[in-house]
């Protein structure tokens, strides 16, 4: 069974070896939203009754979901990104192919 990687991220110890302090302290923060974003996503999708799929993966690539909403909310929201089609720029900023990045303009 594939480790989900929104979890993986939120359960990282603090800091990799050569990581300076300052990096290991955005390690840590990092991984504090993550798991805080995580626990907050699953409560408002239990009050709707709505699965969360505990491995989300797009074109075969697991998707960390505080990165995506993190991006969503930069551009203004999924509306936004929606009206301006900036879906390919999205995609491009979570480290999609560019062939996987065209499909998004479409």
């Amino acid at each position: 069974m594939a480790q989900n990687p929104n979890m993986a991220m939120a359960n990282r110890p603090p800091g990799q070896p050569g990581m300076n302090p300052a990096q290991q302290q955005h390690q840590q923060q990092l991984a504090t939203a993550n798991r805080s974003f995580i626990q907050r996503l699953q409560m408002f999708l239990q009050q709707r009754n709505i699965p969360l799929d505990p491995n989300p993966m797009v074109a075969g690539r697991p998707i960390l979901l505080y990165q995506l909403y993190q991006l969503i909310q930069r551009a203004g929201g999924s509306r936004q990104v929606t009206m301006r089609t900036q879906w390919a720029q999205v995609a491009q900023a979570l480290g999609f192919p560019g062939a996987a990045v065209s499909h998004c303009s479409s």
